[in-house]
Formats: structure tokens, C-alpha cells, sequence
């Protein structure tokens, strides 16, 4: 939808920020484990990452503002709908066990 509305432009920079936080999601995983981690931990890490190191917040100002669910709008802010931050986060973890399912195949 990103695409339609605002251009590739708009792709390239989520793609980009969905790439950085997918690495360091992993990162993080690979210090704590190497072998992957149980649901639990790894959600532990998704917050740390999400909501300790890129300060996502909910709007508690307006928690209907229309730019809380820009996408753009929300990865320059910050502030965002609990569902915006669920979907970048979903889309990170499908990155990572993409990663993750790549490995152990090459170990096979």
C-alpha cells in the first residue's frame, strides 16, 4: 500500500528500515543463542529493538491522528497506532527466520 499511495521511494526507506532492524534483531539473537531462540525471548528482543532502541510510542496526544498510520510519517516520528508497530515488527521477524531457515539448511 506504501508503494501505491507514496512511490518507490517510499518502498526503498521502509525496505531499509525493515532491513536494519531485521539485522539487528538478529544480531541480538546471535549474541543470546545459536540456534534460535523461544517465542518468548525473541519477543523480548523485538521490544528492545521496536521500543528500546528506535522509540516507537503510541500517540497518547492524538491517538487518532491521521499520520499514525503513515507509514512514512511513523518511521520518522516514531509515534504510531500499536497496530502500525505490529505489522513492521511481523514483517521483521519474517526476515529473520528467512535468515535463520537459510542457515540451517546450509548446515544440512
Amino acid at each position: 500500500m506504501a508503494h501505491w499511495t507514496f512511490g518507490a521511494d517510499c518502498r526503498q526507506e521502509v525496505a531499509a528500515f525493515l532491513d536494519e532492524a531485521a539485522s539487528m534483531v538478529q544480531s541480538k539473537m546471535d549474541e543470546r543463542c545459536s540456534a534460535p531462540l523461544p517465542a518468548r525471548e525473541q519477543l523480548v528482543i523485538l521490544n528492545e529493538v521496536f521500543f528500546g532502541y528506535y522509540r516507537f510510542s503510541g500517540n497518547v496526544d492524538n491517538f487518532y491522528d491521521a499520520t499514525n498510520s503513515n507509514i512514512l510519517s511513523v518511521l520518522q516520528r516514531r509515534t504510531v497506532r500499536r497496530t502500525i508497530v505490529d505489522i513492521l515488527m511481523v514483517t521483521c521477524v519474517t526476515r529473520v527466520v528467512l535468515f535463520w531457515s537459510h542457515c540451517f539448511q546450509c548446515s544440512l
